[in-house]
């Protein structure tokens, strides 16, 4: 093996180990200044994020709601083809039973994806918090000359000095107190669908 000049480090020569160049030395890094973040308690305490919840929340009830007509509506169209039976020929019935199992099936693929677009607008909206988050939690950590910040999560024991959690809550509300999200799909479809029906209050997003 190569002996390590001066200024050099070798590699290690237990049995087993493999043969590695020599590494120069270099200067120790400083010593660790560290912070400590609980990250679920900035975002439980972050008005964006507040508000990125409640607007899930209304959409997703609204949701329900129209899912629950829209299997009402369904469950009455079965019911009134099954009053008709005796009216209609197996060719009749057969085409109409189609035709109901056709509306359905696209009826609740229409649900299906309104539900995804709705998850995808927060899951995207609350990606735009986590980051201008990062961007917060470096202002702070320079501010109190930090050079690593741990997630709370990740240690054992820590004094509350080294806690940043409410300053980095505190200057993120400061600096971003909402974000935009994508719309329902059914709110962007409502102007075509509401030809002549009665006016309706407006919804935050």
């Amino acid at each position: 093996a190569p002996r390590a000049a001066q200024g050099q480090v070798a590699g290690p020569t237990e049995p087993g180990a493999p043969r590695l160049p020599p590494l120069d030395r270099a200067p120790p890094p400083p010593a660790a200044v560290i912070g400590v973040i609980g990250v679920q308690e900035v975002f439980e305490a972050s008005v964006a994020v507040r508000e990125v919840r409640q607007t899930l929340q209304r959409r997703l009830a609204r949701l329900q709601e129209d899912s629950a007509r829209e299997q009402q509506k369904w469950r009455e169209a079965q019911q009134a083809l099954a009053a008709q039976r005796g009216q209609l020929t197996p060719e009749q019935l057969r085409e109409k039973e189609r035709e109901l199992q056709e509306q359905i099936t696209d009826g609740q693929r229409i649900l299906r994806e309104r539900n995804a677009a709705i998850q995808a607008a927060g899951q995207k909206a609350l990606a735009e918090v986590e980051r201008v988050l990062l961007y917060v939690i470096r202002q702070v950590a320079e501010a109190r000359g930090l050079t690593m910040v741990l997630q709370r999560q990740a240690i054992v024991l820590a004094v509350e000095e080294h806690d940043i959690s409410e300053a980095v809550a505190n200057q993120l509300n400061r600096a971003l107190t909402s974000v935009p999200i994508d719309p329902d799909p059914a709110e962007a479809a409502a102007p075509a669908q509401g030809q002549g029906a009665p006016a309706q209050p407006p919804r935050r997003n």
